[in-house]
């Protein structure tokens, strides 16, 4: 169950990456088949491509950092100790 729930984000994820990609391109290079002649149009439309990805990634770190750590076993240190 928990590695169906992963795939399906995964696959989310990448289907939001591709749309966004899609979007940037179609709004800067509109409906133009890629060729040498518009190589900087690709080049303008991929530095914005850069900057909203980076973006994405520091929000996704942010995130898992406030979530700490979930799911896995205390250090030794941080284990409390046992009392029989």
């Amino acid at each position: 169950m928990a590695s169906a729930t992963v795939s399906t984000r995964r696959e989310i994820g990448q289907m939001t990456s591709m749309a966004i990609i899609t979007v940037i391109f179609s709004i800067v290079i509109e409906s133009v088949q890629i060729a040498p002649a518009v190589i900087p149009d690709l080049i303008q439309s991929i530095q914005p491509l850069f900057a909203v990805f980076s973006m994405l990634c520091f929000i996704g770190m942010f995130a898992s950092a406030v979530r700490g750590r979930v799911g896995r076993e205390p250090d030794v240190a941080e284990r409390p100790e046992r009392k029989f």
